[in-house]
């Protein structure tokens, strides 16, 4: 699909105009689809088309990177804690990915809402060691019942249309799919100054009534020992 400038010109158009639906279920449905936009920009180079054998590694960097731009637009309903999941599963620990997947976390924190909030629990996680992403899988990016769409979405009425996307949902990665960073990662000076950025996004966007204290969940905590 990021080879194919056509089918995702396409493919960001369509999904674009339905995150804007005045329908939240139809918001959540297209951010669901969002996942398998994610899911494609995972996947190996293919190798079996003649017309690819003309790209040379540089063009298909190219096209990742222009790829990556269009992905990261989406981070509501938590696409974004998917597509941060997945930068940091077992197959994916190169800096770079850590790289994007903190500029994601920032991004969604700058968001505001519930987006906010995501990206704040992000950054715990990735300071707090409590998540191994041991059972990782990018298949996670694609739910089930996403495809097996009878009984569920064709078959569900355009009113009751969040009983049917509610339970996809909740088969998309979730918060707990994220892995902490390890002690060798927060040890990297440009990841600390990172999450130290992140904490004052977070900070920026904070509103507390008078003489409430700083919330515990913002609180920065890092487990990195002397």
């Amino acid at each position: 699909m990021y080879l194919d400038v056509r089918l995702t010109r396409i493919i960001s158009a369509l999904l674009q105009l339905a995150v804007r639906n005045k329908k939240s279920s139809v918001r959540g449905l297209a951010c669901v689809t969002w996942r398998c936009v994610a899911w494609a920009y995972f996947r190996p180079r293919p190798i079996s088309s003649d017309e690819d054998e003309d790209l040379n590694d540089k063009d298909v960097e190219l096209f990742r990177e222009n790829y990556w731009k269009l992905l990261k637009s989406i981070t509501d309903m938590g696409a974004g804690v998917a597509t941060v999941a997945a930068l940091l599963g077992d197959d994916s620990r190169e800096e770079d990915s850590i790289s994007k997947a903190l500029t994601l976390v920032k991004a969604m924190i700058k968001k505001g809402g519930p987006t906010c909030g995501d990206g704040m629990e992000i950054a715990r996680i990735l300071t707090n060691a409590e998540n191994v992403g041991e059972t990782w899988s990018i298949n996670k990016l694609l739910p089930h019942s996403l495809f097996s769409s009878n009984p569920g979405l064709l078959t569900a009425e355009y009113k009751t249309l969040a009983t049917a996307v509610r339970p996809i949902l909740d088969e998309c990665p979730q918060l707990s799919d994220v892995r902490s960073l390890t002690r060798e990662e927060l040890s990297l000076s440009w990841v600390f100054d990172s999450l130290i950025d992140i904490w004052r996004s977070g900070l920026a966007c904070l509103e507390l009534p008078e003489d409430s204290g700083l919330p515990v969940s913002l609180t920065l905590r890092f487990w990195l020992q002397d």
